[in-house]
């Protein structure tokens, strides 16, 4: 029987040509334009800048000569204390801040950094801006650098911008094959994810030297976000570019290896974008959200994101601790770059939980739940204080309570459904309980400045607004609203759930049984629930009611009470083969004739004794290929994982077979594939399906076998490559098969 079918991925695969060079020079140095930041479109990054935090100490200029970059006040109506980093503001500038030796990025801890970034809104806007984690031994010294002779035979570094962002190499010597070589000039033992305001696609001799080749390959992607390691050679292609038809003069360009690929983003349009930033130090995957918050503080449903794994061995830190900042360029075109922080990695580490509890009914509100007229209601934000190198102080609350919602009868007009009491509590760890008026608020909107400070000896905070739904007439949608908590050191936003205020003629149900069960495989779920409360309609009886369910997200056919059945009784059955293993989700609610719908239930079901992949790669990727001409075969990178969980019994057997499609760049096809070596033979897998696994179960329940961990290196799935292949970055789909037998 066949359990689980084409589980598909993407594989990259990198061909770099290197060729011949011809000699190239380049004598330029930095060009620091002296214009001041005045122009239209700084003063309007300033005057609709956002609330930030206050800087000090956290950020020190880089130390190279020519460094255009500081942080500046920001003044305007809206917002109190904040500071933004400028990178540049005018043609052909460099710049770059780093983070000082105390406020240190520590790769052993999850993070998060949540920023405004400001990409200027000129018709010829270049270069942009990256972030940047490094440990070069050139601490805040660190940018880009061409190594060139001057006219008397001595070495000069000059720092270089332009497409290097200021962390990328330089790519000015046109005579340079060795990839190697031009990695050196980037910032070293270093990852950076970058926001390219500027093309740069020359893909002819003329652009050797010149830097500017570095998005050939993604030319179509526009205005883009991509990361990768700026000292490390696998993030470039070397490409050969002949003078002559014969092809005698030659030239040498690089490419850039764009990874965790953002396309045709609109950085350059004169709005501050926001970004946030996730570390998870455990499965070391950075993932990056932009345009995530709106600028009123609520969420962005459109926001774009992606994510990448990073090897933390290229920081070769022997404390997990690394520098981090932004470096920033511009050539002949130029634009405002600017960052306006939020949230600092490990400065203050604090949480806010909104949430709403009906009193009457006495549950937590969820995300489309309903509460019912004139039910007693608690709204309350939770704040927590994590960890952090300072104290979360001078916190100021600019909550936006929910409850106004369009009048029924006046749909242009807007009511308030809540009836909020006029004094607000805010409940602290240390014990100590604050008050204060809402009374008179406009437009549910509450500002107000927390007393205490947060810290590891005062760690929560809870501020309590209560208030009595109105006896509304017909059921009203309440949604989400969205709360700012900002200080010097840390701003979150957070929203509300969104839920339904139903005039008083609800249904009420609970589960009698069944609520939390566990299983076997091929096993039935049988439920017992009961209505609690029918809306007070004597005439009702077990047939006026439908009972609906949701089995993991998917709606099932609902089933009419039977009045044969005990007066508010339900049954419910989940058959066997609509559960999957494992926990399973059961929302229960009850209609009546006219469409009344009850408050949802939930029921937890998990199945055991079954048989599934454990854990599958989403991509994975071959070693690169710098050079080609000849048939070879290569082997893995480290980003495979590949394993099944056996939760039957000992004697319990299984397969997996793999096959594989033809990879491919662009138009053209790999001429060699994908392998299979067993240490007997070597099989293809392309079209092809294969057994690359097989195991009988040597103990009752979960068994985990991991597969990939089998494989020697020059074993296991590999890649094939004939003579004559292309240059280009191939990509193509394994499908695994999982068997439960041999």
């Amino acid at each position: 029987m066949r359990l689980h079918t084409n589980k598909g991925f993407l594989l990259y695969l990198n061909l770099l040509i290197l060729g011949i060079f011809s000699l190239l020079t380049f004598s330029g140095a930095l060009k620091v334009d002296a214009a001041t930041a005045t122009d239209d479109d700084y003063t309007s990054a300033i005057n609709g800048a956002p609330q930030g935090l206050n800087l000090d100490d956290i950020f020190v200029p880089g130390t190279f000569k020519g460094n255009v970059s500081t942080v500046i006040d920001v003044n305007n109506a809206y917002v109190t204390d904040t500071d933004a980093v400028r990178l540049t503001y005018a043609k052909d500038q460099l710049g770059a801040i780093w983070s000082t030796d105390s406020n240190y990025f520590d790769l052993t801890k999850d993070q998060t950094m949540s920023m405004w970034m400001y990409f200027g809104g000129t018709k010829n806007p270049g270069d942009g801006m990256a972030f940047v984690l490094q440990n070069d031994d050139n601490g805040t010294g660190a940018i880009s650098t061409f190594t060139s002779k001057n006219i008397w035979g001595q070495t000069v570094k000059t720092p270089t911008g332009g497409e290097t962002l200021g962390v990328w190499a330089a790519d000015m010597d046109g005579g340079l094959k060795d990839t190697e070589k031009f990695a050196t000039t980037a910032i070293q033992k270093s990852w950076a994810l970058e926001f390219d305001t500027y093309i740069n696609d020359s893909d002819n001799y003329q652009a050797a030297g010149n830097g500017s080749a570095f998005d050939v390959q993604i030319a179509n992607a526009g205005q883009h976000i991509a990361a990768n390691y700026p000292g490390n050679a696998s993030s470039y292609y070397t490409a050969t570019k002949n003078y002559d038809f014969m092809g005698v003069i030659k030239g040498y360009i690089n490419y850039m290896n764009h990874g965790g690929l953002i396309s045709n983003v609109g950085l350059t349009n004169g709005s501050w974008h926001h970004l946030t930033m996730n570390w998870n130090a455990t499965s070391k995957v950075m993932s990056y959200k932009f345009d995530d918050i709106n600028s009123d503080g609520s969420e962005n449903p459109d926001a774009l994101s992606n994510s990448f794994t990073i090897d933390t061995d290229v920081f070769k830190s022997s404390d997990g601790r690394v520098r981090w900042g932004f470096t920033g360029a511009t050539g002949s075109k130029y634009e405002n770059n600017l960052v306006i922080f939020e949230s600092i990695p490990d400065l203050v580490n604090a949480t806010v939980k909104p949430s709403i509890y009906d009193e009457t009914q006495d549950r937590e509100i969820a995300d489309g739940d309903a509460v019912i007229a004139k039910d007693n209601l608690k709204v309350s934000y939770n704040l927590d204080y994590q960890s952090g190198r300072r104290d979360w102080k001078n916190i100021v609350a600019q909550i936006k309570l929910p409850g106004i919602a369009p009048d029924p009868d006046k749909p242009q007009t807007e009511i308030e459904n809540i009836d909020y009491d006029d004094t607000a509590t805010i409940k602290y760890a240390d014990g100590n309980v604050e008050n204060f008026s809402i009374e008179g608020m406009t437009e549910n909107e509450v500002q107000h400045a927390l007393a205490e400070t947060l810290s590891s000896t005062n760690q929560n905070a809870t501020i309590e607004f209560t208030g009595q739904a109105i006896d509304v007439n017909r059921d009203t949608d309440i949604a989400s609203e969205t709360s700012n908590f900002s200080s010097t050191n840390f701003i979150t936003h957070v929203k509300t759930p969104n839920f339904t205020i139903q005039s008083d003629k609800g249904i009420s149900i609970g589960i009698l049984s069944g609520s939390k069960q566990s299983i076997k495989a091929g096993e039935d779920a049988n439920l017992i629930g009961m209505i609690l409360y029918a809306g007070g309609n004597v005439g009702n009886t077990n047939s006026s009611f439908k009972v609906n369910t949701v089995l993991n997200g998917v709606e099932r056919d609902g089933f009419q009470m039977d009045d044969n059945d005990e007066t508010g009784v339900f049954k419910i059955n989940i058959p066997s083969n609509e559960l999957k293993p494992g926990v399973n989700t059961l929302d229960i609610y009850v209609t009546d004739k006219v469409g009344t719908k009850s408050n949802v239930v939930t029921a937890t079901i998990t199945v055991t004794g079954y048989l599934s992949f454990k854990e599958v790669s989403d991509k994975v990727s071959f070693n690169p290929i710098h050079y080609i001409g000849e048939s070879d075969i290569v082997g893995r990178n480290n980003d495979w994982k590949l394993s099944v969980n056996d939760a039957r019994n000992a004697g319990s057997q299984w397969k997996v077979m793999a096959s594989s499609t033809v990879l491919t760049s662009g138009n053209n096809n790999l001429q060699g594939g994908l392998v299979y070596n067993d240490g007997n033979s070597i099989r293809s897998i392309v079209n092809n399906p294969v057994m690359i696994a097989s195991y009988t179960d040597k103990v009752d329940g979960d068994e985990v076998k991991d597969i990939i961990s089998d494989w020697d290196e020059d074993k296991g799935i590999l890649l094939r490559t004939s003579s004559n292949e292309k240059a280009g970055t191939y990509t193509g789909t394994i499908n695994w098969d999982l068997y439960d037998s041999i």
